[in-house]
């Protein structure tokens, strides 16, 4: 279900910048986050840089976001195959429903941990494999795997996700497809 993160190049290089993406988060205004409407999910807020598959309810101004994270986009918009990147926190008891997503079964997902509660107290499950979060490291997996994940501290679990085609090459941004709320996946 996981994959070795070691095998892949962009994630060797995105733990490298991990400090650079932190710094960026951490100075994002409150307003900037976007409440994550779907119904498997709660305490769920999102920072989209890209989204392939937008629902309805993410505006389009990802331009304005790239601005308050210009050395994360220019990271970004270099990795080939990439269609996704979306910052998400996940509050103290929020939780995210057991669930799959299915737009591109190929693809990979990879999540850098950017802040995290207490150890022991957000947890992160693919099929049956459970995850240990660690700050600038990243997991790497194939979303059409159920996965679900809790934060039970403190303070919010913050992610830079990233979904990525694998061997293919991206020379701009992908279409945005706009879909509705992920109700019941």
């Amino acid at each position: 279900m996981l994959e070795d993160p070691s095998r892949f190049a962009f994630v060797r290089n995105l733990q490298a910048i991990y400090p650079v993406v932190r710094a960026e988060v951490a100075r994002l205004p409150e307003s900037a986050w976007i409440p994550w409407q779907a119904a498997n999910a709660s305490g769920v807020r999102v920072f989209p840089l890209l989204m392939a598959y937008r629902p309805r309810w993410i505006d389009e101004r990802f331009e304005e976001r790239r601005a308050l994270c210009p050395e994360t986009w220019a990271w970004l918009q270099q990795q080939p195959g990439m269609y996704t990147a979306v910052i998400s926190s996940l509050a103290p008891k929020g939780r995210i429903l057991p669930h799959r997503d299915l737009e591109e079964p190929e693809s990979l997902r990879c999540h850098l941990p950017l802040s995290l509660p207490a150890a022991g107290t957000c947890e992160f499950q693919v099929g049956e494999q459970r995850v240990q979060w660690q700050e600038g490291r990243c997991l790497v997996f194939h979303p059409h795997h159920e996965h679900h994940g809790h934060n039970d501290g403190e303070r919010p679990r913050v992610l830079l996700i990233v979904d990525v085609r694998p061997g293919s090459d991206v020379s701009g941004a992908p279409e945005v497809i706009d879909v509705p709320p992920a109700h019941g996946k």
